[in-house]
């Protein structure tokens, strides 16, 4: 089974292409690697044309596109039969699609859902991860791999800025699919807030968007 990676992507350019390189160099390659780039620049755009890789790689610009409805674009232009979501700050390790496609196959899973590890590279980072995520593994949409004919069934709620992916992975729990969730550190999220007053705002805001999300 052939796998499309999905990345949404929004003006994180410095950390886009560390993800993106990682993507490329996988021990297990993808198929195809596909971009749903919402920035208001195009320093994306112009870094992929620049890119020589025996990896299909599909651009797709869309304006103001929240990250679910991003996914949902790259779901729809998917060419394979196996999904792997990953975000533009989450970079995979070099074994990630290697392990969830091992797992999937031999558990006979529709989905194995993704984890990710928040890094701290100095004191403030140090203290905003010890008040929120701690140091422990946290699972996640990003590091998630789906049947494409599943994916297809169960799109991402839109118009919400967080918490649709948490909504999806709740959906899919619930309908009974054959799940399971990665143990080994599959993704790193190294670009947590520098400033505490930056951290207020952006929790400020993802509260607005998920008070709209029916989670638990």
């Amino acid at each position: 089974m052939s796998i499309s990676i999905v990345i949404p992507v929004k003006n994180d350019f410095e950390s886009f292409k560390l993800v993106f390189k990682s993507c490329l160099s996988q021990s297990l390659s993808p198929n195809e690697i596909i971009v749903i780039d919402s920035s208001s620049e195009n320093l994306i755009d112009e870094y992929l044309k620049k890119i020589k890789s025996s990896i299909d790689i599909k651009y797709f610009k869309s304006k103001n596109k929240f990250p679910g409805e991003a996914r949902n674009i790259g779901i729809n232009n998917c060419d394979f039969d196996l999904i792997a979501f990953i975000d533009s700050k989450t970079i995979p390790k070099f074994d990630w699609l290697y392990c969830q496609n091992k797992k999937l196959k031999s558990e006979n899973l529709d989905v194995v859902f993704g984890n990710t590890k928040y890094i701290a590279k100095n004191n403030i980072q140090e203290t905003i991860r010890a008040a929120t995520f701690g140091n422990i593994l946290h699972t996640t949409t990003p590091g998630s791999l789906i049947k494409k004919n599943i994916a297809k069934n169960n799109y991402f709620i839109e118009k919400v800025r967080t918490a649709d992916d948490l909504e999806w992975r709740e959906r899919l729990i619930k309908k009974n699919y054959n799940y399971s969730f990665a143990k080994k550190l599959l993704t790193t999220y190294e670009f947590l807030p520098n400033s505490i007053i930056s951290l207020i705002k952006r929790y400020f805001i993802y509260s607005f968007h998920t008070a709209q999300v029916n989670v638990d």
